[in-house]
């Protein structure tokens, strides 16, 4: 009995020991994204660190020949004298201030409006940013960590230690001190470069997924919540019958196949598959009339509107956050993975724009759970002001060319989005490969397409996939919610039994996390093009267990 006890202590301990790895792993990760994206960052996380203080009249704001000063409180509170409350941030009390000047005022612009030391918050906040990005030196190594490290054996933290002699009005620690001189010192070097902001705002906001009724359209949303400007207009009617993959998506019915055709029931990895027979993709003129012999799962190459002498009947432009949140999730399993595309259509100008990509976070063989998944991401589409303007899934191990249940889901949709006065509204249909053999790039390579009605000599043959052409515009930024996505899909396929081994090989000299990384370098919004931080964030990310 005795040594049950001791067993069962023993396996508790580790088990707390494990949960707090895991908190503080995610903690590291939390920070690394507010370091890229700038957001979510508070004074408390400043103070934490110690690149600022609590004392009096610290903070500062200079408006329209106004001065304002404010003591910052150890709880990361503002208490300005003009006041009895305490004000929780930077642009509360800006705001509060800027409206005693000017009472129209709306907002306050916190960051950039309040000085600590005479110093805007926004250059501090790039301290912190700097420190936390993935790959830096000081994630590991910052003042606060190390003197933390030195204190923790009486069991009382810095921070609680600090607060308790600026309460008492005691001089700082001389780690504190030289903390704040080196830091002084760091600031004035990120000015006197022009440190760039890591805030900002990104065309895209990808949120996750999730259907009890199918996806509609997002008509009636506010212009104000729109990704793009006003001249890309919504519906002003939802569509008659909505995109529902759960119940004839892709693979309806049975699993996607293979590159030889087989259903994948089982776990393949793409190493495993690497000496496997090729399966061709066969010319659209050579289908003839539709067969029940014909298999389902045959390739078939995309014809070109040119080649046919018509001309695209719109266009296609797309966000390199859309993109990167695509690749990203198809990447993360070797089958078959879907999801929505979300966006606005132009009448005027012809022209379909992807700015968002709402992934679904299920198994596609479970349907029950797909509907639940497909409400969720109606309800995200329509909170975004976004419409249904496509579908996207992966086809992991074998070349993007869509298959005839391809073709034939893709007309079934197109059917389906209708607008006011029953006109059809455009629908695009986009294949991703990220494994495919045949692709010698480490880039995943992708086909948008389009459904042209049979032959009129053969009404009830197959469809005619058509390539359409996509024009890509690079995204600003990363946004908080591509992150918050990228961060549930990583979470949601770990632990799969199609997971990607990222630490193998993908080619001779290339592991799958490499790849995965060569292939998101082109879909890089401009704010990271110079930087190797979403790249550390990346890794920690898939990698984690």
């Amino acid at each position: 009995m005795a040594s049950g006890e001791t067993s069962s202590v023993a396996e508790g301990g580790v088990a707390d020991e494990d949960d707090y790895n895991d908190s503080e792993e995610d903690t590291e990760l939390q920070k690394a994204k507010q370091a890229l994206t700038g957001r979510g960052v508070t004074l408390s996380d400043l103070m934490d660190d110690d690149i600022i203080q609590a004392g009096a009249n610290t903070l500062s704001i200079d408006y329209r020949g106004q001065r304002f000063e404010a003591d910052l409180l150890p709880t990361g509170k503002i208490k300005w004298q003009g006041a009895e409350e305490e004000f929780g941030t930077p642009s509360a009390w800006a705001t509060h201030c800027k409206r005693l000047v000017n009472p129209i005022k709306r907002s306050g612009c916190g960051w950039a409006s309040v000085k600590y030391k005479g110093r805007k918050l926004d250059t501090w906040k790039s301290v912190w940013s700097r420190r936390h990005h993935p790959g830096s030196p000081f994630r590991s190594t910052s003042p606060h960590q190390a003197a933390l490290a030195v204190e923790s054996h009486n069991g009382t933290s810095l921070r609680a230690m600090q607060l308790a002699r600026q309460e008492n009005g005691k001089p700082k620690t001389e780690v504190t001190a030289t903390t704040e001189a080196a830091q002084t010192s760091l600031v004035e070097t990120i000015t006197s470069t022009t440190a760039s902001s890591l805030t900002g705002t990104a065309e895209v906001s990808a949120t996750a997924a999730s259907a009890t009724s199918p996806v509609s359209n997002g008509a009636g949303n506010s212009a104000s919540s729109r990704p793009y400007s006003d001249s890309y207009v919504q519906p002003q009617a939802i569509q008659e019958e909505a995109l529902n993959l759960s119940a004839s998506g892709p693979n309806a019915g049975s699993n996607h196949p293979d590159e030889n055709g087989k259903a994948q029931s089982e776990h393949l990895t793409p190493c495993g598959l690497a000496a496997s027979g090729q399966r061709l993709s066969v010319a659209y003129a050579s289908l003839g009339p539709r067969s029940d012999a014909r298999d389902p799962c045959t390739f078939v190459k995309c014809e070109h509107f040119a080649t046919l002498g018509r001309t695209q009947p719109f266009n296609v432009t797309v966000s390199t956050n859309a993109l990167m949140l695509m690749d990203f999730h198809c990447h993360l399993s070797t089958s078959e993975v879907v999801g929505y595309l979300g966006g606005s259509w132009c009448p005027q100008t012809q022209n379909v724009r992807i700015s968002q990509a709402f992934p679904c976070r299920c198994l596609l063989t479970d349907k029950d759970k797909a509907s639940i998944v497909e409400d969720e991401i109606r309800q995200s589409i329509e909170k975004q002001g976004c419409s249904v303007v496509g579908w996207y899934h992966s086809h992991p191990l074998c070349q993007p060319d869509p298959t005839l249940r391809d073709i034939d889901c893709q007309m079934q949709y197109q059917l389906s989005m209708k607008g006011p006065g029953g006109i059809y509204l455009p629908c695009v249909g986009l294949i991703l490969a990220p494994f495919d053999r045949r692709n010698s790039k480490a880039e995943s390579s992708y086909e948008a397409f389009w459904v042209m009605p049979p032959p009129e000599d053969t009404p009830g043959g197959y469809g005619m996939p058509m390539h359409v052409k996509c024009s890509v515009h690079q995204s600003s930024s990363l946004s908080e919610e591509l992150l918050n996505e990228m961060n549930q899909l990583a979470d949601f396929y770990r632990g799969g039994a199609n997971k990607v081994r990222w630490k193998e090989l993908w080619s001779d000299k290339l592991s799958y996390v490499d790849k995965l990384k060569s292939s998101l370098r082109s879909k890089l919004p401009k704010d990271q093009m110079e930087s190797g931080s979403f790249f550390a964030y990346l890794q920690q990310l898939v990698t984690r267990k």
